[in-house]
């Protein structure tokens, strides 16, 4: 069955929906990189992270103080209501970086230290340099939701700013994220929530990441996706990569079809994430510099094949 278009443009959405701990932002900025080194041309993904804890922000180690209040889903919105949108409003991961594993004060974000490794620094810029950057839309930071009245974000509100935001940047694929979902019992309820659905019903196909490093928490994560096979449109969209996993790989003939593939769970990755870097952008560095680990060889290989089924329609049909 041939995968639809999005509304958003017409372009590819990939909706990531996961339990919390599934590995969401551990393997998607990876996963996102590798698809801009493949592509013979420049290229560019947008991520909207719809998580309330800040979470694509904290991964990187950028105090969500810090993030431009205006560039934010909610300031983005605001700003579509009075001035209008423009280029610099929407930040780049490598701008951003410039605030990771930084020490500064909230009201001076340009003074920061940049205290990133060099080498990784370089390898961003050069990235950007080629045309080939992503982009970063957080929710909320605490500075735009100070005010209650205005952090209230309809349907409506969401998809014409991320619209506009599209129109202004022109993303070759947009990522939403909806990280943290509640366990099994409860996520049937979370589904009556209406940004959840939109992001479900705008997807082009929706991933769920599931840690598949013992029984309890498969059970868990699988969860998520058995609910959402009940949807027959959600069902011919949904696809499954599971985390922190190491053969054999046993999964039920339900979902036999619609694996991606694994991703293992190693030290290096952990060191990574750790520090707020990108475990691909890491290992790619080191690789620059000398022959890389057979792990590291193996992790890059599975990211290759995951990354190009994800990202790729055909593939999805």
């Amino acid at each position: 069955m041939p995968v639809p278009a999005s509304r958003l443009g017409g372009r590819q959405v990939v909706t990531l929906i996961s339990r919390r701990g599934a590995g969401v932002w551990t393997n998607l900025p990876s996963l996102s990189v590798q698809r801009l080194l493949s592509s013979p041309q420049p290229t560019s993904i947008l991520w909207v992270d719809f998580g309330l804890r800040y979470e694509m922000l904290n991964h990187f180690r950028i105090p969500p103080a810090l993030f431009p209040e205006r560039s934010c889903l909610l300031g983005l919105r605001n700003a579509l209501r009075t001035s209008g949108l423009n280029a610099d409003d929407i930040v780049t991961y490598d701008r951003a970086l410039h605030w990771s594993s930084a020490v500064s004060t909230p009201s001076s974000p340009e003074s920061v230290e940049n205290i990133a490794d060099p080498g990784y620094s370089a390898f961003i810029a050069n990235l950007a340099g080629s045309n080939r950057r992503i982009f970063m839309v957080p929710l909320q930071v605490p500075q735009a939701v100070a005010d209650a009245t205005a952090a209230q974000l309809s349907v409506h509100d969401i998809e014409a700013t991320i619209t506009q935001v599209i129109n202004v940047v022109q993303p070759t694929w947009i990522v939403l994220t909806c990280e943290g979902q509640p366990e099994a019992h409860l996520f049937g309820e979370k589904l009556g929530d209406e940004t959840v659905r939109w992001c479900l019903d705008n997807a082009t196909v929706i991933v769920s990441l599931v840690r598949h490093d013992s029984e309890e928490r498969f059970r868990d994560g699988i969860a998520i996706p058995t609910i959402l096979s009940t949807n027959p449109t959600w069902r011919d969209r949904l696809r499954v990569v599971l985390t922190r996993a190491s053969p054999p790989i046993q999964v039920s003939p339900q979902f036999s079809e619609v694996v991606l593939g694994f991703l293992p769970f190693a030290d290096f990755v952990g060191e990574s994430v750790s520090a707020g870097r990108i475990p691909l952008v890491d290992i790619l560095c080191r690789d620059s510099q000398g022959p890389i680990s057979a792990a590291e060889r193996e992790y890059t290989a599975r990211l290759t094949g995951i990354s190009e089924r994800m990202f790729n329609l055909q593939s999805l049909s």
